[in-house]
């Protein structure tokens, strides 16, 4: 069955994270994507072949970053820093939607890619840019990857602990929320395009995903009351219904319940702690918060007392709002995230079932699919440039032999 987006063609000239992601995810929406690579660098992230200091060198030459990032697109080599390089993008252009781009404003006009040159060439293209810290301010013109976003929109800070020592944030988070942003930015010109027949500039940053990642009530608060958000230990609590604790078989799970008044007695009987129902120091939320380290003590003490699987079956048949806490090679088999096409797996043409996370949006008519693993170095070169852009077999072979391809 076609994508979504069937019909609508990205030519990319990005690198990394960010704008290769969102490109990839509108691939699994049925988008064509074509990818530029300078002839001899290729894309950075091809050379990213250690992670934690695990390797993650995929056979072939290739890395995990790179496939990650830039399945459902075909490739291509261009020198871009050479006229006649650009010259095969303008005839490109022309057969595309959309222009997606993770180099600088200044590197795209001086190289005649930004958006006042390319649609001299095609007056309806939509040509997006993924930056570190937005297009304007003191830091427009600088340059960064994905712990720009996390550093300067606050998240690092916050996450840091009391104590300001380093934690593992999880890397790749900005690129990911930035990517989401670009994609989303991408289809909206797409949409008002469609309206008003008008091609625009479409701008995302990782600075800017991060900080509307975190606008329900984080920031917020802070604007609000200009104080940084608590950083409380678990045991310090002032919620403790919406706490973390471990179970017999060390095991944790993570309660959600804001609004505990709604919960506490049913609560209460589930795990056993009847007598607590109207104690004077638990018997409101209030009171609940003022006392919330003592109860937190309670609390784990009760769960230290039964595996995991056991209070699953109680919280699910008293309908507390609650989830297990698990690792992230077990999402791999969670089956909640398999039936949900979350975490998929699919036939890699040197790999060869290739597990890798999934579409998180569901279509009822027009589903997600990985139609092709990321490309091999300069795959489609040749059919592309012949078939979307008119050249001949001559014409490729004395480009070739100049360094263009």
């Amino acid at each position: 069955m076609p994508g979504a987006l069937e019909g609508i063609r990205i030519l990319e000239w990005a690198e990394w994270g960010q704008v290769p992601m969102a490109t990839s995810m509108l691939g699994d929406m049925g988008a064509e994507v074509v990818k530029i690579e300078h002839p001899v660098r290729g894309d950075g992230a091809r050379g990213h072949t250690r992670f934690w200091g695990v390797p993650t060198n995929l056979p072939g030459g290739s890395s995990l970053w790179y496939e990650t990032c830039n399945r459902n697109k075909r490739g291509i080599t261009l020198n871009l820093a050479d006229t006649r390089g650009r010259d095969i993008v303008y005839r490109l252009i022309k057969n595309f939607d959309v222009f997606a781009s993770s180099f600088s404003p200044k590197l795209a006009k001086k190289f005649g890619l930004d958006y006042e040159s390319l649609r001299k060439h095609n007056p309806g293209i939509i040509s997006s840019f993924g930056s570190a810290f937005g297009r304007k301010g003191p830091a427009a013109d600088l340059q960064g990857f994905d712990w720009a976003g996390l550093g300067r929109a606050g998240l690092f800070y916050h996450v840091m602990g009391p104590d300001m020592k380093y934690t593992n944030l999880i890397d790749g988070l900005a690129d990911q929320a930035g990517a989401v942003m670009v994609s989303q930015g991408i289809l909206a010109a797409l949409v008002a395009r469609n309206r008003t027949g008008e091609g625009q500039e479409v701008e995302s940053s990782l600075l800017g995903s991060i900080v509307n990642l975190q606008r329900i009530l984080s920031l917020e608060f802070s604007f609000f009351t200009g104080h940084e958000p608590p950083k409380l230990e678990r045991k310090k609590t002032k919620s403790p219904l919406q706490n973390i604790y471990q179970c017999q078989d060390g095991r944790w799970l993570a309660f959600m319940m804001m609004q505990s008044d709604k919960f506490w007695t049913d609560f209460c009987k589930a795990v056993g702690l009847q007598e607590l129902v109207d104690s004077p120091k638990f018997q409101d939320r209030h009171v609940r918060s003022d006392n919330a380290e003592e109860l937190t003590a309670i609390l784990d003490r009760t769960f230290a007392a039964k595996p995991y699987p056991e209070w699953e079956k109680v919280l699910s048949n008293a309908g507390m709002l609650f989830s297990p806490i698990i690792s992230q090679p077990e999402v791999a088999v969670d089956p909640q995230s398999l039936e949900n096409e979350y975490v998929i797996e699919y036939e890699h043409p040197r790999l060869g079932k290739f597990k890798s996370g999934g579409f998180p949006i569901w279509f009822s008519k027009t589903p997600c699919s990985v139609k092709s693993a990321a490309p091999e170095f300069g795959q489609h070169t040749e059919e592309v440039l012949v078939e979307m852009a008119g050249y001949s077999w001559e014409e490729l072979s004395g480009l070739k032999d100049a360094g263009i391809l």
